[in-house]
């Protein structure tokens, strides 16, 4: 059907047809982003990724394993060639249309990964490394709207339509990785707002950011024509709008689709976008994307804001951008489908039967109102088809904001017909809260596939109605931070405007950048000035666990909280003067050789370790502080003492190997 639909519009040339209709029968290739954010680890992992393409490239890795031998006589022994045939590989490569080999691309054969113990070495480690959070398994071609946007250090973004999230890591990674020399990853400016309308996908969300441990980022559920911020508050708006999802058939072969399915769908698009130019600073940058090839998702789209809106916005001139990537500019016309009746296609709503015009929303057609030039010319969009660089299918408009918005230019959006009927709609409403169910068991983010462990995210989510307040606000909050502080000798220039809490309890703190923090002021402001009715802020998430609850058995100092993970170890370190121990990189290595260790065990393994911990008082937490790490970071690792002497690393495993390894070869040296 989509084949079809590609050649009635006339969206790609006759030459195109045959290798369009080829690679739609074929997987996509495994694409992963390496993570800039974590110390030692991003340079190990090129590292083993080079390694990795030298030995797949090797007559070795190539070799099928030998089948076990049968005992059944009937059976004809086969030749010894046909047993050891080599099996060609295309090995990883980086995508070089990306700086600093941070993508990777991977030909996945699947009849190679069942016959090759190399290869399934090779994905058992692409496996590990994504669970760790120290990689991001994601299309290629949806990794082209956050660069398109170039977000830097500073900005303040919104990722409108985030879960399951791959998008918004890259924009986090590209602000904590463009800061400045002197500018701390915990202290850098500016903020990502990653927010999806679903709260199920936005407790997704937050649980993939979090692995980022960066507290520069805000994850909340709202209809993203309902945010609470005001006018122009945002440097860029990445905005990949739901759609009908046609370009993404390679990974969905059962994929239903129908292209009328894209009006309802328009309409909601159309509003989307609208309201994330309203959020956009003058001058500021606005994506707008889709996974659809349908151009009433697509360039009508972005010819109904460009009509609204005036000169007020345009289409940004990226005709020179990024020369690698194989592209086709926007198309000037297109038909529509008639959403009661398949198969028949109309040129313009004047062509359409005047009774049932309510039906079909005059923005899904061009109307003559695509033939512009500048700033107006829907040739400067991107179509990205999968046949021209083996990828999904994609569009992309870059869109600048000039001037404010005109009066009037968001309303009166047509409201989206019931395409399917009623009971059909409800059908498949049911449908698809059963796949979302489905996938929220599996942990898996509809984009990629990674599995997501949400084990740890639960204490975040749970009380996601409460909201966020300075930990200093209450009177039990004042009395749990001077006895932590007292305990771990905090320094008085600790920013403790930045700590949020939910619970009266006060033991699940977290640590919010100074940008995030005033962000949530603003958020609170614009909620108490709405009318009455309006939808109050919801935000799932906000930075990072600085403190979290443990039992009483756990208790440190009297309060039932302790250091979480290596993000609050790295932010309390640099302020803390008790419980902060100094260790070589060898003893850090040997600590995260096992996650558990027994007090007369220390001694023999890690002298120097054992005399240090000797005094720290047991039944606490204390960080461990490695400067060197041959990165110009420190790794900073939190250590449970128990009662007894012994110690654990309050770091998750999977975290803990990447690291050892990383440390065992050298830091920079990799």
């Amino acid at each position: 059907i989509i084949f079809d639909y590609v050649k009635q519009q006339g969206l790609l040339t006759e030459g195109d047809m045959k290798p369009f209709r080829e690679v739609l029968s074929n997987p996509l290739p495994v694409v992963f982003r390496v993570s800039v954010l974590e110390g030692v680890v991003p340079g190990y992992l090129k590292h083993q990724l080079t390694n990795w393409r030298t030995f797949l490239m090797s007559e070795e890795a190539q070799r099928p394993a030998e089948p076990e031998p049968t005992s059944d006589p009937m059976e004809p022994e086969r030749p010894p060639e046909a047993i050891v045939t080599p099996i060609k590989l295309e090995p990883p490569r980086p995508l070089d249309w990306t700086p600093g080999e941070r993508i990777w691309y991977f030909e996945d054969s699947r009849r190679a990964v069942r016959k090759l113990p190399a290869l399934q070495r090779f994905k058992a480690f692409l496996e590990r490394e994504t669970n760790a959070g120290h990689i991001v398994r994601q299309e290629a071609v949806s990794m082209l709207p956050p660069l398109l946007l170039g977000v830097r250090a500073g900005h303040r973004v919104l990722d409108m339509c985030a879960a399951p999230g791959s998008k918004t890591t890259q924009l986090l990674e590209d602000i904590v990785s463009t800061a400045g020399d002197g500018e701390a990853r915990m202290e850098v400016s500016g903020l990502v707002v990653a927010n999806d309308v679903d709260k199920g996908r936005a407790c997704l969300l937050a649980a993939r950011v979090k692995k980022l441990l960066v507290p520069s980022v805000v994850v909340t559920t709202h209809g993203g024509q309902q945010l609470p911020f005001p006018d122009g508050f945002f440097d860029r708006v990445l905005c990949d709008a739901p759609c009908t999802g046609d370009g993404t058939v390679r990974k969905s072969p059962k994929l239903k689709w129908r292209s009328a399915r894209g009006v309802p769908t328009a309409c909601l698009q159309t509003e989307l976008c609208l309201h994330s130019l309203r959020l956009t600073a003058v001058g500021g940058l606005t994506s707008y994307s889709t996974c659809s090839m349908n151009p009433v998702e697509d360039e009508a789209v972005v010819a109904e804001v460009l009509r609204r809106c005036g000169d007020s916005v345009e289409i940004v001139d990226t005709s020179d951008w990024f020369p690698e990537v194989t592209r086709r500019p926007g198309i000037p016309r297109w038909k529509v489908e008639d959403v009661d009746f398949p198969g028949v296609f109309y040129d313009s709503s004047e062509a359409v039967p005047e009774a049932r015009r309510w039906r079909m929303p005059a923005l899904c057609f061009h109307n003559g109102r695509s033939n512009k030039e500048g700033g107006h010319d829907l040739r400067r969009c991107w179509r990205l088809f999968p046949h021209l660089q083996n990828t999904g299918g994609f569009f992309i408009a870059l869109l600048r904001k000039k001037a404010p918005l005109p009066p009037g230019s968001l309303d009166n959006i047509p409201a989206p017909p019931d395409v399917f009927g009623s009971e059909k709609a409800k059908l498949l409403q049911k449908e698809r809260a059963a796949e979302a169910e489905e996938g929220a068991k599996k942990g898996a983010g509809a984009e990629d596939g990674e599995a997501v462990d949400l084990q740890d995210e639960a204490a975040d989510t749970e009380d996601v109605e409460d909201r966020y307040v300075p930990l200093l606000q209450s009177e039990q909050g004042r009395a749990v931070w001077a006895t932590i502080s007292e305990f771990y000798d905090i320094d008085e220039s600790f920013p403790t405007a930045q700590l949020l809490v939910r619970s009266k309890a006060c033991c699940n703190i977290n640590f919010v950048s100074r940008d995030v923090s005033r962000a949530l002021e603003t958020m609170e402001k614009e909620v108490t000035g709405r009318n009455a009715g309006a939808p109050e802020s919801s935000v799932v998430s906000a930075g990072i666990r600085l403190f979290v609850s443990c039992s009483a058995s756990s208790a440190t100092a009297g309060v039932n909280t302790r250091i979480a993970g290596l993000a609050g170890a790295e932010v309390l370190a640099q302020y803390m003067q008790r419980n902060r121990l100094d260790v070589a990189r060898n003893d850090l290595i040997c600590l995260f050789k096992q996650q558990r260790h027994m007090a007369g065990e220390l001694g023999d393994a890690m002298p120097t370790v054992a005399e240090k911990i000797g005094t720290v008082a047991c039944s606490s937490t204390c960080v461990l502080v490695c400067s060197n790490t041959g990165t110009g970071r420190p790794i900073c690792v939190p250590v449970y003492k128990g009662v007894s002497g012994n110690l654990s690393v309050l770091v998750k495993p999977a975290n803990a190997v990447v690291i050892m390894e990383a440390l065992e070869h050298g830091g920079d040296s990799v």
